[in-house]
């Protein structure tokens, strides 16, 4: 009967216009009210008598994710009904306990962010500290936290300088998630590179955020990555970030850095193993 009820749901909302859907999606993401239709209602009724709209929730963003990638309208009642949306997605995701929902409000931030984000820019920024924040990154999940970190690296690319107060929160909780990745002896590769992401993006975007102690830890932590057994792939994604470091920091930064934490480096070994696959088979 449950699953009934999501596939009725389903064709329900997939019958409205993008705008219909958004007005409808904030109403059932919230609570019942008179702006809901009498099908609708019963069907929450229904979610609600099973998991606490867990799977509504669910349901109501992934119908909207991809109706939003599609949707050519760019007018500006459109945009207005987006900017309304965005912070009920931010306060789903602070308040949803199920990291299946938390995951799906972060993709669906993310896909806001790449379309409209220019369009709703302050609304954006509000909803990317959300997602920097403890129910986004500093969630102990590692699918909400690479969700996260992607979802940061679109917005500090598209957004740039409107996003130094998301950076100035993202920027050490990414480099400590790094940290704890590379010490723990898990080494994940999908954390590594979405890491890697969203310190690419702040390095080209807003490279005045690196200080001093961020672009020695990057340095370090670079170094520690490149030493491990992660994939080449990964690795590539490290040496990028060193790339782009050295396209966007002033000279005498990189210089001071370098100077900084050259011993530690030197102590530790070779940057990238003469043996490894990061140099091919020649």
């Amino acid at each position: 009967m449950h699953a009934a009820t999501l596939e009725v749901l389903n064709a329900l909302l997939n019958l409205q216009n993008i705008r219909e859907l958004l007005l409808t999606g904030m109403a059932l993401l919230e609570r019942p009210s008179e702006e809901v239709s009498k099908a609708s209602l019963v069907l929450i009724v229904e979610c609600r008598s099973i998991d606490r709209h867990l799977q509504l929730r669910r349901k109501i963003i992934k119908i909207l994710q991809p109706r939003l990638e599609r949707e050519p309208r760019r007018d500006q009642a459109l945009l207005d009904t987006i900017t309304q949306f965005i912070p009920r997605i931010a306060t789903l995701l602070q308040g949803a306990a199920d990291t299946h929902v938390k995951h799906a409000a972060i993709a669906c931030l993310d896909t806001i962010i790449e379309k409209y984000g220019k369009s709703t820019a302050n609304a954006m920024v509000a909803a990317a500290e959300v997602v920097a924040g403890s129910e986004g990154l500093g969630a102990r999940d590692d699918r909400i936290q690479v969700a996260a970190l992607f979802c940061l690296r679109s917005a500090v690319e598209i957004l740039g300088a409107a996003t130094v107060p998301v950076v100035a929160i993202a920027l050490p909780k990414a480099l400590g998630l790094l940290e704890m990745t590379l010490n723990s002896g898990s080494e994940s590769t999908q954390v590594h590179s979405a890491v890697c992401a969203f310190l690419s993006a702040v390095i080209a975007a807003v490279p005045w955020m690196v200080t001093p102690q961020y672009l020695d830890t990057m340095l370090k932590l670079i170094h520690q990555s490149t030493m491990g057994s992660l994939a080449p792939s990964a690795q590539e994604d490290s040496m990028y970030v060193l790339r782009l470091i050295a396209g966007h920091v002033p000279p005498r930064d990189c210089f001071a850095a370098i100077q900084r934490t050259l011993a530690q480096a030197m102590a530790a070994g070779p940057l990238v193993r003469p043996n490894s696959e990061y140099f091919g088979n020649d």
